[in-house]
């Protein structure tokens, strides 16, 4: 168990240490998007094009892997949509918050430090296998269930292309299209790039933790509990045990990938849900109440999945 702490309690003080800086108002808001906008358009770029280009990709990589993540997760964003139209009378817009609030986890910001903390490089390939994923398929099907019900004032042919051309402009994307290009090429980067490059990447994850902490203290936290609770039962409990049992009895994952895929089903809500609520004017207080609620108990939550994990 102290080994387990050992690995969780650091990333969550870090990002404890950027709350209390911008609570007590050493960390502006204004330093916050300044200090987001470098993880998000440098560091963590440039963390992803070195990590994928040395890979190794000799491993056989099977489609199982991700439908035993994406069959449960998309089965309980339509159980917690569901959930909020009959048993709470939500609105649409407001369920689909809820839903992707429900399934969208914090992959980057906390996927990456405590899942390369936990098993080491040996888990790259899988953890940028399903980062690759997560936001182009949730992203997408958030948008266009958002833009339906948005008095319907575009085509679905619009609306996945606003998608599309969002999607080439996104850093993380284009990270992550670049490494694996670059390693399908069979490039390596020079030795003087590669040092660039492994000093800028190691300081997204301590920055975007920081970040992350400094960004939760600005959010206001709903009194109307219940849907926040909803989805973060959702987030938290359901979608890593049906990640488990589907990766482990029905395709049979080997360890480290069933753990990997676990783990980042038991994220906390990515703040990302917030945002999209925002945009679309659909519940933001329910979404920042589940941004914050969920992560302080994916504390205890990770610890767990931790522990129960078969040994890889």
């Amino acid at each position: 168990m102290n080994a387990l702490l050992a690995i969780v309690l650091p990333v969550f003080g870090v990002m404890l240490t950027g709350y209390l800086a911008a609570r007590l108002a050493f960390f502006t808001a204004d330093h916050t998007k300044a200090l987001s906008l470098y993880v998000f358009n440098f560091a963590i770029p440039v963390l992803l094009i070195r990590s994928l280009t040395s890979a190794d990709y000799a491993t056989n990589i099977s489609f199982e892997y991700l439908i035993a993540y994406y069959a449960p997760a998309l089965t309980v964003m339509a159980l917690s949509y569901t959930a909020a139209r009959a048993l709470m009378a939500k609105p649409h817009r407001h369920a689909v918050v809820l839903a992707f609030g429900s399934t969208y986890g914090n992959s980057v910001l906390l996927g990456i430090p405590i899942v390369l903390l936990a098993f080491g490089e040996a888990a790259t390939l899988p953890l940028f296998m399903m980062i690759s994923v997560h936001g182009l398929l949730l992203f997408t099907i958030t948008s266009i269930a958002l833009e339906l019900g948005h008095d319907g004032q575009q085509s679905v042919a619009q609306i996945l292309l606003s998608a599309v051309k969002g999607l080439s402009t996104n850093p993380i994307f284009l990270g992550l299209l670049v490494g694996i290009t670059l390693n399908a090429l069979g490039v390596t980067l020079p030795e003087t790039v590669d040092e660039w490059a492994s000093l800028l990447g190691q300081s997204a994850v301590p920055c975007a933790l920081f970040a992350m902490g400094a960004s939760l203290a600005g959010y206001q936290i709903a009194q109307q509990m219940t849907g926040a609770l909803l989805a973060t039962g959702f987030k938290l409990l359901t979608l890593p045990i049906a990640v488990y049992v589907t990766g482990r009895f029905v395709f049979d994952l080997e360890p480290l990938w069933l753990n990997t895929g676990v783990l980042l089903a038991s994220l906390p809500t990515g703040v990302n849900v917030y945002l999209f609520a925002s945009k679309y004017d659909a519940d933001t207080g329910n979404a920042a109440t589940t941004v914050m609620l969920s992560t302080f108990l994916s504390l205890a939550t990770i610890t767990v999945v931790l522990n129960v994990l078969p040994p890889v």
